[in-house]
């Protein structure tokens, strides 16, 4: 995928992991080399933490820290081939969309404007996946803050211990709790 270089990698992941969903045999997005050392240069002062707290084994950390290191002091990122040539082209004018798309239920393909989902009734909610991000859930819970208790089955499924952990630590869970949310 090309055309969106400064997007978040976590964002980049959510569109490359979503394409298995589709039968996708493997998928890339190019990114800015900035947006991919912001990304490491989180994940290497994650992992130094997570030794100084003595979680794992710090050698087998360290390693991939150092690894992590090395690139960051001389990033490049692969590229396609100029020349390639493709099965298909898929082209995706992103000015054509002008409102958030929603998943409707069942279906990964069952897609939807947000628009024409408006006022349709909502039963139970589901906010969880592999493909989640923290942010998510810090989205989700300034939306429902100070909303009281809500009508419909709310749960919430972190993707991580060390996410469920840093939510908690920041709060987020009371926001969750005083809406009636499972876990």
């Amino acid at each position: 995928m090309e055309g969106l270089p400064d997007l978040k990698l976590e964002q980049a992941f959510e569109l490359t992991d979503a394409t298995a969903e589709r039968s996708c045999a493997g998928s890339t997005i190019q990114l800015s080399t900035e947006t991919v050392a912001e990304y490491l240069r989180s994940n290497v002062a994650l992992l130094k933490n997570m030794v100084a707290r003595g979680y794992g084994d710090a050698r087998t950390i360290l390693r991939r820290v150092a690894k992590m290191e090395t690139w960051l002091a001389n990033p490049t990122l692969m590229a396609a081939d100029s020349d390639a040539e493709y099965a298909e082209t898929i082209e995706v004018d992103l000015d054509q969309i002008t409102e958030p798309i929603v998943a409707a239920p069942n279906d990964p393909d069952n897609i939807k404007l947000m628009s024409a989902c408006a006022g349709d009734p909502i039963h139970e909610v589901f906010i969880g996946s592999c493909m989640t991000n923290i942010g998510h859930y810090r989205a989700a819970a300034k939306v429902l803050e100070g909303a009281g208790p809500v009508k419909v089955r709310l749960w919430i499924c972190p993707p991580t211990r060390m996410d469920e952990q840093q939510l908690r630590e920041e709060g987020m869970y009371g926001s969750f709790c005083c809406c009636g949310c499972q876990n």
